[in-house]
């Protein structure tokens, strides 16, 4: 939990950098660990609305597609 506020923390001083956009990410995975499967995948689902050509969008569509495949 401690990472997920660093994590949120850094996105929000820096939300539109690269930087931003990978803790946003992250914070994601942390979710996913932590098996918050919901949150996590309504963090990358707004990584990729809101950033939408960005590298952590085409990850959060990798980590979307895998929490389907797990929920099977």
């Amino acid at each position: 939990e401690k990472s997920v506020r660093a994590y949120t923390a850094i996105h929000e001083e820096s939300n539109n950098t690269e930087e931003g956009i990978e803790a946003y990410y992250k914070t994601g995975i942390c979710y996913q660990k932590m098996g918050y499967d919901t949150r996590a995948q309504g963090v990358f689902q707004s990584i990729i609305e809101q950033y939408p050509y960005s590298t952590y969008a085409y990850l959060s569509r990798i980590q979307i597609d895998l929490l389907k495949i797990i929920e099977k």
